[in-house]
């Protein structure tokens, strides 16, 4: 009878031990990517909840920063989570996405090791890992970590923001730096209540209250000073061959950073800024044609955007064979330069146009020489070929094609 009476206590016990700990608990999580060449970061923060029972993770949302936007930098909205599952080391991992797709690169999907870095859909993600008994303990390795980021604002030309820890890290040079993970909820719920409660009540108030107020108020109130915009300037020129090494100038300020944005149209700088030193180097790229501007930051203050420039990849001189035209963006004739056209008719090119420039347009500009009447062009393009020409002004702004080498 006694072991009957043990034996009914001890199911008795366990039917009623505390399952608190098997509930599902809500996490806030920041996970961050050093971007090197663009001297910030790039952040996802977000939260999910995760049951520690059963390694499920779910609810997982948030937002990613595109680094090179702002400040403040943009934030896309991630909603979608898609993947999750065991990483194989004792590990959590899961995958969000701003659309409700794993398409991320061209070919599919969001594998940085083997797609493409290219735009497919206007998409982004983020990979995060965790520790599978304690969250809090952070990824099982950094490698794990990853994002993409393939919306307008994460664009490199055709090639999209990533970060990760394959060779060379990501598009920028981006590596996984930390991840931090913090419990919101409480992790067990206590089952018994207190068996008692008070049943006095304090039958004495205050019978006075502080009539004194501080006095004290703020004698000044701090006062942020806006940098200067700064006015830039490239050089050789606003419009040169394909792989030309161009350099933008302006003049810098202490205590002072710069940030160079650029676009697609005149006044919309939103494709992409990079932290700039003057002088800033860069090589102009296959079929660039972009504009930017420069604006100045200064802790928590920004200048208004500087003079536009706009920066184009092209050749100086162009014949459409369709047209019979010959446009030259930049002639120079002693210390003023033109925009010329000229009309090929009768076997000899006759002047069109030429229009005044306020500066030299290209880096190699065709020059005329008002002594031997001589037009010479050191790059002309047609029908895919490229040629150095000289034309000889014959008289009443006709010219006669007098040398024609093909060059590459």
């Amino acid at each position: 009878m006694k072991n009957h009476l043990l034996l009914s206590a001890l199911l008795l016990t366990i039917t009623n031990v505390d399952v608190a700990q098997a509930n599902p608990v809500n996490y806030d999580i920041t996970e961050v990517f050093n971007e090197p060449q663009l001297g910030n970061t790039t952040i996802f923060t977000g939260s999910f909840t995760y049951d520690s029972s059963t390694n499920q993770i779910s609810n997982l949302k948030g937002s990613l920063s595109e680094s090179m936007t702002g400040p403040p930098q943009t934030l896309i909205p991630l909603n979608f989570q898609l993947s999750s599952g065991s990483d194989g080391n004792g590990g959590i991992h899961a995958s969000v996405f701003a659309l409700n797709t794993t398409d991320v690169f061209l070919g599919g999907g969001y594998d940085y090791s083997q797609s493409e870095k290219t735009a497919g859909n206007a998409n982004a993600y983020v990979t995060l890992d965790f520790n599978a008994k304690d969250p809090t303990l952070g990824a099982t390795s950094l490698s794990l970590l990853s994002y993409g980021d393939c919306t307008p604002g994460g664009m490199m030309g055709k090639v999209c923001m990533t970060g990760h820890t394959g060779p060379r890290g990501g598009t920028m040079n981006a590596v996984p730096l930390s991840i931090t993970v913090a419990a919101t909820t409480p992790t067990s719920i206590p089952t018994s209540a207190p068996t008692s409660v008070p049943t006095s009540v304090p039958t004495s108030v205050p019978t006075s209250v502080p009539t004194v107020v501080p006095t004290v108020v703020p004698t000044s109130i701090p006062i942020l000073t806006i940098p200067n915009i700064p006015v830039i300037k490239v050089t050789p020129s606003s419009i040169a061959t394909a792989g030309t090494v161009m350099t933008i100038l302006f003049t810098q300020e202490a205590d002072v950073s710069y940030k160079l944005c650029y676009g697609i149209a005149s006044g919309n700088y939103s494709t992409a800024c990079l932290n700039v030193n003057s002088p800033f180097n860069f090589t102009l790229a296959d079929n660039m044609n972009v504009f930017g501007a420069v604006k100045a930051i200064a802790g928590q203050s920004a200048s208004g955007f500087s003079n536009e420039l706009h920066i184009v990849a092209g050749e100086n001189a162009v014949y459409d064979v369709n047209t019979l035209l010959l446009n030259i963006q930049d002639v120079q004739v002693q210390n003023q330069h033109y925009q010329v056209q000229l009309l090929f008719q009768d076997n000899q090119f006759i002047l069109k146009s030429a229009k005044p420039l306020i500066s030299q347009q290209h880096n190699q500009p065709a020059a005329y020489d008002t002594d031997t009447l001589n037009l010479t062009i050191p790059r002309a393009q047609a029908q895919g070929k490229y040629y150095k020409a000289v034309l000889h002004n014959t008289g009443d702004f006709k010219f006669q094609l007098d040398q024609q080498l093909e060059i590459r």
